[in-house]
């Protein structure tokens, strides 16, 4: 997280504080495979996919403890300041959303496997926009990441407005559904679910993307 820093005179600080980007990046695109693959358990009632992604969350989880490591290492050993504490706190910040970020996307699986049935296509459309949306805004802030761009860490933080009117959409489709097919009510109640890990996965990606803003600038941006 310091490309655009000079470098320091322990090249070995630098090395370190690169790991730690590379661990946050690598975090985002699993989260973001993991987000693909549940959005299509929903629609395919694949039940051994449901259960991959469950089992892989493991793996994000002991990613984000690689950072919390690394984070403590580089506050006791290197005793960072101005720049480069920023850099470190904001690190151990955005490990812990995009922890979150995976999480949610195995409770999207989870409820998967919670559903009697398949959701309907009018559901099923509203819901794959509003994945749509959670998905792009975490492409874009791992490029961000990548990048160390202030101006994408910006716009994927305004992207919650979009998520925002999807979630909207897909709830009143929801209620409208359980009014019109009560029989239906087991699915479009797990679906419920799935809006709001969806909506609560895009709050944590803009989350991402705050600290990133004020790792680069100093800046705070908040919801």
């Amino acid at each position: 997280m310091t490309a655009k820093d000079k470098p320091h005179i322990v090249r070995s600080f630098d090395e370190e504080l690169e790991s730690m980007t590379s661990l946050l990046v690598s975090m985002g695109e699993k989260a973001l495979v993991q987000l693909e693959k549940a959005v299509q358990v929903l629609r395919t009632r694949d039940a051994d996919l449901a259960h991959a992604i469950l089992r892989a969350d493991d793996l994000v989880d002991s990613m984000h403890a690689q950072v919390n490591t690394l984070t403590v290492g580089l506050l006791a050993t290197r005793q960072p300041v101005a720049t480069d504490l920023r850099h470190v706190v904001a690190a151990l910040k955005m490990a812990t959303d995009l922890e979150r970020v995976a999480d949610y996307a195995a409770s999207v699986a989870g409820s998967s496997l919670a559903m009697p049935a398949a959701p309907s296509d009018v559901v099923m459309e509203k819901v794959e926009a509003l994945a749509d949306v959670a998905k792009q805004l975490l492409a874009d802030v791992v490029k961000a990441l990548e990048e160390e761009s202030e101006e994408a860490a910006v716009a994927v933080w305004q992207g919650d407005d979009a998520v925002d009117a999807a979630y909207l959409a897909l709830m009143q489709t929801l209620h409208e559904e359980i009014a019109a097919h009560p029989e239906h009510l087991a699915v479009n109640s797990q679906l419920i679910f799935v809006a709001r890990s969806l909506e609560r996965l895009a709050d944590h990606v803009t989350n991402v993307a705050s600290h990133l803003i004020y790792s680069v600038t100093g800046k705070i941006y908040k919801g």
